[in-house]
């Protein structure tokens, strides 16, 4: 059967739905739903209250909102939680446009995953009222690479290049010309400045989906270079970079697409392992035990934003203009 059929989109169309319907990730009862259920009046989820650290609200919620935009398919499910959710992250930006700054430089990961989020809910809802916010948040995100000149981490340039498929997939749909303010040109050129040299597995991760994004010259036992993580779910973000990664590569087009295939199926398997690991029944339906590092800096609420994206990459039903 081939994999563009209308019988294969089928199956794979009623199979993601039953998978994710399994995990607790598809309701007909939003409110039953953890996205919902655990989300604070103010928009945000509150990290501390389910495991993680009080500083972490800004990603995880990032995180968790990004999963409900990109679940296209359901989106009916989770407009309760993210309109809210857009309006918390709207007020975040300083006077020069950062969110979350602080004296950390992970600062700049959460300011481009939210920037990420703004400019998604804008693209896919036609969300005029977010556009300012946006733009703003846009214009930050270029200060700051410039400024770092080629030494922002590999996650940032990630989020940023995501930002930069946003604008350009709005653009491209944009007869009215509203997205005409957003410097994609600038955002273009400071990505390129490239990225310092990583530090750790979700960084080489990061830095592994850049180079297949890239595709220079990228050389097969490239792919290999970077180790799945022993346990999943507590390395979720790693996990999420190499499932894209290993999804990208296996295009047709690609040159190491076909070496590729065995490594897609490794992260087919391993997606499989996070889905069952997922709440089916109760308050926690649809939500991840947070574990590791992360789990004790997210929580709850950041695990299960990244698993969500998870599973969608690995189902390429992520609706997100990168992986589209």
């Amino acid at each position: 059967m081939a994999a563009g059929s209308p019988l294969a989109r089928w199956l794979v169309r009623d199979w993601t739905a039953l998978a994710l319907s399994c995990c607790g990730l598809v309701s007909q009862e939003p409110e039953g739903v953890f996205q919902v259920r655990s989300q604070a009046p103010d928009g945000r989820w509150s990290v501390a209250e389910h495991g993680g650290s009080d500083s972490s609200d800004v990603r995880a919620s990032a995180l968790m909102t990004l999963a409900c935009i990109a679940d296209a398919e359901r989106a009916q499910v989770y407009v309760k939680a993210v309109g809210p959710a857009i309006d918390w992250l709207r007020k975040l930006p300083d006077k020069r446009g950062r969110i979350g700054f602080r004296d950390d430089p992970e600062w700049g990961v959460d300011h481009a995953i939210v920037t990420c989020c703004l400019l998604e809910w804008a693209r896919s809802h036609r969300a005029d009222d977010v556009l300012v916010s946006a733009a703003a948040a846009t214009n930050a995100l270029v200060t700051l690479l410039q400024q770092l000149n080629g030494k922002a981490s590999s996650e940032l340039v990630v989020w940023s290049r995501a930002c930069l498929a946003a604008i350009r997939k709005a653009r491209a749909d944009d007869s009215a010309n509203r997205w005409g303010g957003f410097p994609d040109g600038a955002l273009e050129r400071a990505c390129a400045l490239g990225h310092a040299s990583a530090t750790n597995a979700q960084e080489r991760a990061a830095a592994l989906l850049l180079a297949v994004l890239g595709d220079r010259g990228l050389r097969t036992e490239q792919l290999r270079e970077v180790a799945w993580p022993s346990e999943d779910i507590a390395e979720p973000m790693t996990a999420l970079y190499l499932t894209m990664a290993y999804a990208l590569a296996t295009e047709p087009g690609r040159r190491a697409a076909k070496e590729a295939d065995g490594l897609w199926s490794v992260a087919v398997e391993r997606a499989e392992a996070v889905r069952v690991m997922a709440h089916t029944k109760g308050k926690l339906r649809g939500s991840w035990d947070p574990k590791g590092d992360f789990g004790q800096r997210y929580g709850r609420i950041g695990t299960t934003g990244a698993a969500g994206l998870l599973l969608l990459t690995r189902w390429r039903k992520c609706y997100l203009a990168l992986w589209m």
